[in-house]
C-alpha cells in the first residue's frame, strides 16, 4: 500500500487568475555581446504562434524562426521584445 499523503489544497479561479506560472530566463548570447530574455507564453499566445507557424510556406520555413523569436524574446519585465513578428524579422535577420 502506497503512503497517504495530505490533500492539496483545491484551486479557486481567483487563485488561477493570480498564479505566476510563466517563467522568464536570461540566456547570454556573446555573439551580440550580452543577454537577452526568454519568455514562456501563454496558451492563447502559443497557439497563436503556432497557428502562425502553420501558415508558413514550406519554400519560406526559415520564417518560423523569426514567428518563434518574435514571440518568446522580451524585455526584462517579461513583454515582447518586438511589437510584431515583423518587426523581429527585421532586426534579427541580419544577425548571426
Amino acid at each position: 500500500m502506497e503512503p497517504t499523503t495530505p490533500a492539496s489544497r483545491t484551486l479557486t479561479l481567483a487563485d488561477l487568475d493570480a498564479a505566476k506560472d510563466l517563467g522568464l530566463e536570461r540566456v547570454e548570447v556573446p555573439e551580440w555581446g550580452g543577454a537577452v530574455y526568454v519568455r514562456e507564453l501563454p496558451a492563447d499566445q502559443g497557439i497563436d504562434m503556432s497557428d502562425e507557424m502553420a501558415a508558413i510556406p514550406k519554400e519560406k520555413g526559415a520564417d518560423a524562426l523569426f514567428v518563434l523569436l518574435g514571440h518568446c524574446l522580451a524585455n526584462a519585465d517579461g513583454s515582447p521584445l518586438f511589437g510584431s513578428v515583423a518587426e523581429a524579422r527585421q532586426h534579427l535577420r541580419p544577425r548571426s
